[in-house]
């Protein structure tokens, strides 16, 4: 059911029992508006190819596109459940387990594609060598057998691993900068802007096939 259709912005889901079913660091100030500036870091890693030279390589997706739909996303969550957001701007101690849940529960980037190396057999479905496969880690994310009432946003969810950023070798590695980004930036926010309301009628959600979140988010700050 999540993977078929996107959140309207009427309420927060209800739970499925309700419904049946070696590099450097590039830094920049950054105009806050009045609040003083704000340091940017952006991550450059390099990479050694088997000849022994380098090329910089600029991790810019982590960075932007993903990082932005995880801090809209979790300012529609935060909008729904209004209690979690005052915990959240009493105590910025409860942000780092924030953000993994607004990761978990809203993936910016829910869809991978992948091709079997060999035959294998995964819940009595025999997939062939050599096939495509689309996976859904957003759905994933929301597997009642690895979460209970998944469906619900619980910034105190105790969240061992989720598949937001992949597993094992496809594991992704602009990981840790998300993170760090979308923690700053949501205690940015919450020291600003405790309090918030989203303009539902006005809102537009992207649509694509490679990254789910808002293409336009316009906010009343309180």
């Amino acid at each position: 059911m999540w993977s078929q259709s996107g959140r309207p912005l009427t309420g927060p889901p209800k739970p499925l029992d309700e419904v049946g079913g070696g590099g450097g660091c590039v830094r920049g100030s950054l105009d806050d508006g009045g609040h003083g500036g704000i340091e940017a870091c952006v991550v450059v890693l390099q990479f050694v190819g088997h000849g022994g030279e380098g090329d910089d390589t600029l991790i810019g997706g982590a960075g932007h596109e993903t990082v932005m739909k995880t801090v809209s996303n979790g300012a529609v969550a935060l909008w729904w459940y209004k209690d979690q957001r005052r915990e959240l701007a009493e105590d910025p101690r409860l942000i780092p387990n924030a953000i993994e849940e607004m990761l978990r529960w809203d993936n910016p980037a829910p869809l991978e594609g992948r091709q079997t190396t060999r035959e294998v057999t995964l819940h009595g479905v025999t997939i062939p060598e050599d096939s495509r496969v689309m996976i859904n880690m957003g759905a994933a994310n929301h597997d009642e057998r690895q979460y209970e009432n998944p469906e619900l946003f619980d910034i105190h969810r105790k969240i061992d691993h989720h598949l937001t950023f992949g597993y094992g070798l496809h594991f992704c590695i602009g990981a840790a900068l998300a993170r760090l980004e979308g923690r700053i930036a949501l205690d940015e926010v919450l020291q600003r802007f405790p309090s918030w309301h989203v303009e539902a009628d006005r809102a537009v959600q992207v649509r694509t096939s490679t990254v789910r979140g808002w293409d336009s988010l316009p906010v009343t700050t309180r």
